[in-house]
């Protein structure tokens, strides 16, 4: 199965983004963009996303996202991420749960990027 990914990494944390094309992602990138523009500039994002994507990350060097890529799963690596994104949107969509922590953020970060890095030696574009 294959998969992409991204990892924003600011002054708060880091934000993973996850999904079964780039576009999902890239949608994910954008929303983040969108969220702190005003950081980087008064006037109005671009309407291109690739455009607006680039500019930002340019404008705000605090800012970068890294890990964006694509690789397939399969196995047992299949099976161990699936429960980390299982346990992560369990988490996201239980509206009980608090926010999740900076500590908490950055461990499910390294959780993702221990597992990228076995899929890695598997097929990683």
């Amino acid at each position: 199965m294959k998969f992409c990914t991204a990892i924003i990494t600011h002054r708060h944390g880091d934000d993973a983004c996850f999904g079964w094309t780039s576009e999902q992602v890239e949608k994910q990138v954008l929303e983040f963009v969108k969220e702190f523009w005003n950081e980087v500039s008064d006037g109005p994002m671009p309407e291109d996303r690739e455009e607006a994507i680039e500019q930002y990350f340019e404008a705000n060097q605090g800012h970068e996202c890294v890990n964006w890529g694509t690789g397939e799963i399969s196995g047992e690596i299949f099976k161990d991420i699936r429960e980390v994104l299982i346990n992560l949107n369990d988490r996201i969509g239980n509206k009980d749960s608090k926010p999740l922590t900076t500590e908490e953020t950055v461990n499910i970060a390294k959780d993702i990027n221990r597992a990228l890095e076995q899929i890695q030696a598997l097929d990683i574009d």
